[in-house]
């Protein structure tokens, strides 16, 4: 067919004498030819990318390589290639996939896929769990759990992925994993923090990682080597929470994405403490704090767009919503609803809907449900359920809460069931259950990451 030696000759970019059957000059006058080159997915032949252009004419991957869609596109029209099936356990990226062309006879757009991980800290058993996302988002082990130290409350992954970091809150430290295709091995190294180290934020550039401890009410700051991830402690660390001066109860911390602003919520006063991070060396500079709208508040997040701080108070089962000033200092904007004690939140890449856990719901987990206005930063609760109870009445204390890359799958960590619960996300943002909950080898989890 002429369409697979276009694609044929095409992906070897040889436009003449195409199998020996005479030449290809290239699309008709007035023409141009999308293609996508997809890198990155495993070589077993098991995982399947589907792609489209216009939400129409599918591709199928189960290998790298390069196609091209069938219909010639006019030109000065437009091509927009998205995803339509992501291979699991892969997540697959599509890097500028929308625009307008004039003037080239080809529009090649890259694909690139990387398998996907969720890793969890079990508090009980003091080890940290790599789980790889399958089909569906089935969770299967990879390898045995790793060993932390005492009392792992909080896991964060270097936004490279080639390192995990955790908290360990009994033994007053962060232990250091190398990470490979999901595998961890035993911690390179551990290095000391004040006391009582329950949540970790790196800056979203790589640079900096920084502990927030709650007993001593200061903040640990470190450097991050670009090379083998080792933590430097930055002059001046741990620094006293509230403008220098130790603030007892600080429980939870944020970063912008910009890597420019960091919040630490704090349940003893009801109070969040805002921050400049210094660009050369990661300096924390005090910039005020707000008590507006906050009761016992248990975790701080920002919206993926950096316009909005949100800050779940276990106090009051609200969300307190906040935007963020010119200069990082918050201003209230309104608050939301949640079931009984609220513990974590969580959003979809794309900012349009959130997702909160309910702690003290009882049997039957519960996640509140919400869609989130990402010009204004309002949430509103979705339409009944507003807040899902997940069927199995075994299931209790839901706690950390993550959304996989792709936008997908939500991963809850349950503390007092001993599972972590898996929900879809339609495309309304309205959750389902996605699978029987995950159990294996999980005791007390508390914090979870995705990469």
């Amino acid at each position: 067919m002429f369409y697979q030696r276009l694609v044929l000759c095409f992906g070897l970019m040889l436009l003449t004498a195409c199998g020996g059957q005479g030449s290809y000059s290239g699309p008709p006058s007035g023409t141009y030819v999308v293609s996508v080159t997809v890198s990155g997915l495993p070589s077993n032949g098991l995982s399947q990318v589907v792609i489209q252009n216009n939400a129409a004419e599918p591709l199928s991957f189960t290998k790298d390589g390069t196609q091209a869609f069938p219909q010639y596109q006019p030109m000065g029209t437009g091509y927009n290639v998205t995803i339509s099936n992501q291979p699991s356990p892969s997540n697959c990226v599509v890097a500028s996939g929308s625009g307008t062309n004039s003037t080239s006879s080809y529009v090649n757009i890259n694909v690139t896929c990387s398998e996907e991980f969720v890793y969890v800290t079990n508090n009980a058993a003091n080890t940290l769990a790599s789980l790889s996302i399958g089909a569906g988002g089935v969770l299967t082990p990879v390898g045995s759990a790793s060993a932390t130290g005492v009392g792992p409350t909080s896991v964060v992954i270097h936004p490279n992925g080639n390192f995990a970091y955790v908290s360990n809150a009994g033994g007053n430290t962060i232990s250091v994993y190398t990470i490979q295709s999901g595998t961890l091995g035993s911690a390179i190294y551990v290095v000391p923090t004040d006391t009582g180290p329950v949540k970790l934020a790196t800056t979203p550039n790589g640079n900096f990682l920084y502990a927030v401890n709650i007993n001593a009410g200061t903040i640990s700051e470190y450097s991050i080597a670009p090379q083998g991830g080792r933590l430097t402690e930055i002059a001046g660390s741990p620094y006293g929470a509230n403008n220098g001066a130790h603030q007892g109860g600080i429980n939870a911390v944020a970063i912008d994405p910009s890597s420019t602003y960091l919040y630490v919520s704090n349940a003893t006063n009801s109070t969040v403490y805002e921050y400049q991070i210094r660009a050369s060396d990661g300096v924390l500079q005090y910039l005020g704090s707000t008590s507006t709208g906050l009761t016992a508040p248990t975790s701080v997040a920002i919206s993926p767009n950096g316009k909005f701080a949100y800050v779940v108070n276990s106090g009051a089962n609200t969300v307190a919503i906040f935007s963020i000033d010119a200069g990082g200092t918050l201003t209230h904007i309104s608050s939301a609803n949640t079931g009984s004690g609220p513990q974590n939140i969580a959003f979809t890449p794309n900012g349009a809907y959130a997702y909160v856990t309910n702690y003290n719901a009882g049997t039957g987990a519960t996640l509140s449900q919400f869609t989130v206005n990402t010009g204004a930063g309002n949430l509103t609760p979705m339409p009944l359920p507003s807040i899902y109870v997940r069927a199995n009445q075994t299931t209790t204390g839901p706690y950390d809460v993550v959304v996989d890359p792709t936008g997908q799958t939500v991963f809850s960590s349950n503390r007092t069931s001993n599972s972590i619960s898996q929900y879809s996300i339609s495309n309304t943002g309205a959750l389902s259950i996605s699978n029987a909950e995950f159990s294996t080898g999980i005791s007390s989890p508390q914090g979870i990451a995705v990469h």
